[in-house]
């Protein structure tokens, strides 16, 4: 389960605002980026009470838009038994390398070599450790991204241009996009419509297209730069797949630019 975040959060901010939160549990366990974050509370679009960095990951700031990945467990409450602990370490657990009796029913292990998580669904004198990932971009919640820092051309007016990919592995994925249109070296009037597409099919004509993965942007003549977002498109894929940020545009004179970023969060294995 994912969804994003409508604003930017600092690496100390305590709630995450989400542009959805009714299908979250009330309490759990989420990974935005490269961080953990425990969380004891869910309303009105926010997880609040949060414990950032959790498992040992590092807390870190996250841009508007990211990715907020729901990690699935059968009882979630078990993160907040008193027993329950975090700990990071090298390789997979053992008692050895967890403590015996220190890490009771609930508590997380994260592999800092690949990112592994593991969860103890046993007494701290008897700990089962259960993996909840296998491999490095086939972990649940692993995060791919393509950032166009750079502004780029749009070379012709009314025809599909690629502006960035990404390659996803095996498995399901919610592909996010956003995209900056700069337009002040075009005159006033001169553009008419602004597109945006993430597609498992990149298209060079002029061909129409709808649906969740294509949005449409009319810049006002007052104010040309301006934003266009796709959130979560869904992507299922048995095999190696690519996922492309294409953008048109309608203009008669000058060269609107685009930047922005195209990322890819797994939710299933």
């Amino acid at each position: 389960m994912s969804t994003n975040l409508t604003a930017s959060v600092t690496s100390s901010q305590t709630f995450l605002p989400l542009l959805e939160t009714s299908d979250f549990p009330q309490k759990g366990l989420v990974q935005v980026e490269s961080e953990l974050i425990l969380y004891s509370f869910s309303s009105d679009q926010k997880l609040l009470n949060c414990i950032r960095g959790y498992a040992g990951t590092t807390p870190t700031t996250h841009a508007q838009h990211i990715a907020v990945t729901l990690i699935p467990l059968a009882t979630p409450d078990v993160l907040f038994n008193s027993g329950a602990v975090a700990i990071s370490g090298m390789g997979s657990p053992t008692n050895d390398s967890t403590g015996l009796a220190v890490a009771g029913e609930g508590s997380l292990y994260i592999d800092v070599t690949n990112g592994h998580l593991w969860i103890n669904q046993g007494p701290s004198t008897d700990p089962v450790w259960v993996q909840m990932s296998t491999s490095s971009l086939g972990n649940l919640g692993a995060y791919q991204s393509s950032v166009i820092s750079s502004l780029t051309p749009i070379t012709a007016t009314d025809m599909w241009q690629t502006i960035t990919s990404i390659n996803l592995p095996t498995g399901d994925w919610d592909v996010t996009a956003e995209l900056d249109l700069h337009s002040n070296t075009v005159p006033d009037g001169e553009l008419t419509a602004w597109h945006i597409l993430v597609t498992q099919d990149a298209i060079s004509q002029s061909d129409d297209v709808i649906g969740d993965n294509h949005l449409d942007g009319v810049p006002s003549v007052a104010a040309y730069n301006t934003s266009l977002v796709v959130a979560n498109y869904r992507v299922l894929n048995g095999s190696l797949t690519t996922v492309y940020l294409q953008t048109q545009a309608s203009f008669s004179a000058g060269t609107p630019q685009v930047r922005g970023r195209l990322s890819a969060r797994r939710w299933n294995p």
